[in-house]
């Protein structure tokens, strides 16, 4: 476009705008134009930067525009776009999930495998849900971190524990995916302290997980070539809820119904759909 068509686009926008701002507000406007596919790929790719920028970032430039911000500020601001990022990855995780019927092999996997092997004997009659079930993956957004894939069977009626993460150093879960071996404790200590100094939790972890568990099993599901995929996990008030069985017999038998199910084939889909989504995030 020439110097000379300039002055005749200016006053060509200047006589559109008030007819379009008199069929359409501009908060409408503005909405369509954060539905266009550019638009949301380019919100998307700053969201995304931004949050893996530097901590003592001070000032970003954008167009050719320098932008300054206080140390509080731009600390804020990056919370504010790495929770963007954190929650729409958990969105993106949900929906494949729920798209492989992760629920519904997985619930197959405790009635076939699990269930048979808990001793009735040591459930006292009013425990109603004496023992609970999840699965955690390697999590491809924080490193060295495990996810928990879905909430925990049975489901409790307010439970949002969904979308947890947790170190590998902590409890049952991190020391069986550290040392990659499936690991069953029929009798683990509540006491606060033997908490911390033997399973790795803080002061406040303990504060929470010693309340009456007693058994821990953390099983490594792995995929096809061997390398570990998932934990199975389950966690129970009476101690011994799987009687004397070794780690190795209870970790084969859930294996295999995790194999039947085709479990083991839906978590390999889900690990890739989390690693897709860390390489090119996707607002949601």
């Amino acid at each position: 476009m020439t110097a000379c068509d300039w002055p005749n686009l200016i006053s060509f926008l200047s006589w559109l705008a008030p007819i379009l701002s008199s069929f359409f507000p501009w908060p409408f406007l503005i909405l369509v134009a954060l539905f266009a596919s550019p638009i949301r790929n380019a919100l998307n790719t700053f969201v995304v930067g931004f949050a893996s920028l530097p901590r003592a970032v001070t000032a970003i430039n954008i167009a050719g525009m320098k932008i300054n911000l206080d140390p509080a500020k731009a600390k804020a601001l990056l919370s504010i776009s790495s929770e963007v990022v954190s929650a729409n990855f958990d969105r993106a995780v949900d929906r494949e999930v729920e798209r492989l019927k992760i629920w519904d092999k997985f619930e197959v996997v405790i009635k076939k495998a699990l269930e048979p092997m808990i001793d009735q004997s040591v459930i006292a009659a009013k425990d109603q849900s004496p023992y609970r079930v999840t699965i955690h993956m390697p999590d491809t957004l924080q490193p060295e971190v495990l996810y928990q894939l879905i909430e925990y069977f049975p489901v409790a009626s307010q439970s949002d524990a969904r979308g947890r993460r947790k170190s590998i150093r902590f409890g049952a879960i991190g020391k069986a995916w550290r040392l990659q071996r499936s690991d069953y404790s029929p009798i683990v200590s509540t006491d606060r302290e033997a908490l911390i100094e033997d399973w790795g939790m803080t002061r406040a972890e303990a504060e929470q997980a010693g309340r009456g568990r007693q058994t821990f099993l953390a099983v490594i599901i792995r995929d096809s070539a061997r390398i570990p995929l998932a934990i199975f996990y389950m966690d129970a008030m009476p101690p011994q809820l799987l009687g004397s069985r070794s780690a190795t017999e209870i970790s084969d038998t859930i294996t295999k119904e995790c194999v039947s199910s085709k479990l083991i084939e839906s978590l390999v889909k889900v690990r890739t759909r989390m690693e897709e989504q860390v390489a090119s995030p996707q607002l949601n």
